[in-house]
């Protein structure tokens, strides 16, 4: 038997898509032309690495993307060590390898992203047109997870820095830099207080549920908290939700069947204690 509850508010349920794609066609299209105002959001993405209901991320890091594009000569494989020639495929390999493993990025520390800016570098590779052709271009992908604080004048002076010393380490070297365009160019990190009401209120139903004390901390990677919080005005909590960031994007992507049935336990309970208060 269904019991009504009377609630002093409303709640607002809203689905999206394309968030993986950066957004523009779901999170950021309804917040720039659908008029939604709130209090406090929450974004029901997974919160935890090694269990469930971990953590509430009350952070998310942003996020740049660019290419790094590697020119060489184009010509027939089989006469390149005969003449002068610059293998496109190779050159851009070998940056590739220096890059992952030497720039370094400035920033401020933050106490709830330990780890600090990840650089995924290579995350695409292109390059080459088929056997016999001796590759005259190559570019490889990145992705840098930025912490609150950083920049895009900050990003693109680290990286001027770094290709201007591998220029100086290999004269042959012909490579540019290509930031991709919004979103995925820029993506502002996120903050919502730790003293807002409703993450404590979280917290607290948190342990009702699962009888865990779930901790606060930052969201690895990013998510559409930013399209509520720039176009919408609301503050969102950036990550709160059933699933393990561990299995996210692996061939056999899963969510436990008892964590979704937390997660049903857990919102409810929480939007009413919210409401109501």
């Amino acid at each position: 038997m269904c019991q009504k509850i009377g609630l002093k508010g409303s709640l607002k349920l809203v689905f999206v898509a394309d968030e993986e794609a950066g957004g523009y066609y779901g999170a950021e299209f309804v917040t720039k032309n659908e008029r939604l105002e709130a209090d406090i959001g929450l974004i029901g993405e997974p919160c935890g690495i090694k269990e469930n209901w971990e953590k509430i991320d009350i952070v998310s890091r942003g996020e740049t993307c660019f290419k790094t594009k590697v020119y060489g000569t184009q010509m027939h494989s089989s006469i390149h060590d005969l003449v002068p020639s610059v293998n496109a495929s190779v050159k851009m390999a070998k940056l590739l390898v220096k890059m992952d493993y030497e720039l370094k990025f400035n920033y401020k520390p933050h106490p709830l992203i330990p780890q600090g800016v990840t650089m995924g570098t290579g995350v695409m590779v292109k390059g080459g047109v088929y056997y016999g052709v001796l590759p005259g271009y190559a570019e490889f992908s990145t992705d840098v997870r930025l912490l609150p604080g950083m920049t895009p004048d900050d990003i693109k002076q680290d990286l001027e820095i770094f290709i201007e010393k591998m220029k100086k380490e290999d004269p042959e070297l012909e490579v540019e830099i290509e930031f991709e365009p919004l979103p995925l160019g820029w993506i502002k990190p996120v903050i919502v207080s730790e003293e807002e009401p409703f993450v404590k209120i979280l917290q607290k139903t948190c342990i009702e549920v699962t009888s865990k004390k779930t901790s606060l901390g930052a969201c690895a990677g990013w998510t559409d908290a930013r399209f509520f919080e720039q176009f919408a005005n609301i503050k969102t909590i950036s990550a709160f939700g059933p699933g393990l960031l561990t299995v996210t994007h692996c061939p056999n992507e899963y969510v436990e069947i008892r964590s979704l049935k937390d997660a049903i336990k857990i919102y409810s309970l929480a939007a009413i204690s919210y409401l109501n208060n």
